[in-house]
């Protein structure tokens, strides 16, 4: 991806030079686990759902197997709405992924993969990966990192899912960039 530094706006150029795109030649697939610099108020971030397909769900006592597959998909759906409802109360352009859809050229994307979703009863924890690219590189990560979230109570397991996935929207929103979101960006 060759693209003209003056034709990019200011963040997105410097969150392209951090990760090799801004430049001519091959870029390297960078994978950092720290935060990057807040983008402009007007940067699309689009949220992918995460992938759930090497997600562990163990299955409750007399559940029928179908369920452990639901709790996945469910999981996927609260996380994707949770981060982009996190992302705009601090001030940020972030939208859900469309299937179809092409994303702007100047777009961010965030995703990730599930890699367990347990509890049961009386408490949901749900393990995963994030990470961010550039509209078009998949493969060149900007930052990239592991987190948790549990939360626990003597609601259903789709509410408990629900506060865990907003538990964990709120770590991968605090912890991709350097600014915190208490408010639109200065």
């Amino acid at each position: 991806m060759n693209i003209p530094r003056s034709a990019l706006p200011l963040p997105l150029a410097a969150l392209l030079l951090l990760s090799g795109c801004a430049g001519g030649g091959r870029p390297a697939a960078a994978r950092a686990g720290g935060a990057i610099p807040r983008p402009s108020a007007d940067l699309p971030l689009i949220v992918k759902g995460f992938d759930v397909s090497a997600a562990e769900v163990p299955s409750e006592e007399g559940e029928a197997p179908w369920i452990a597959g639901a709790k996945k998909n469910q999981a996927r759906d609260y996380i994707a709405a949770a981060l982009v409802r996190e992302l705009r109360s601090g001030g940020l352009n972030s939208m859900p992924y469309i299937e179809g859809a092409a994303a702007p050229d100047n777009a961010l994307i965030i995703d990730g993969a599930i890699s367990a979703v347990s509890g049961g009863k009386e408490s949901v924890s749900i393990k995963a990966s994030a990470r961010i690219y550039a509209a078009g590189s998949p493969a060149n990560v900007i930052s990239e990192f592991g987190t948790r979230a549990s939360a626990g109570g003597p609601e259903k397991w789709d509410v408990l899912a629900s506060k865990a996935a907003d538990l964990l929207a709120r770590d991968v929103a605090a912890r991709m960039f350097t600014e915190t979101f208490s408010g639109p960006s200065r």
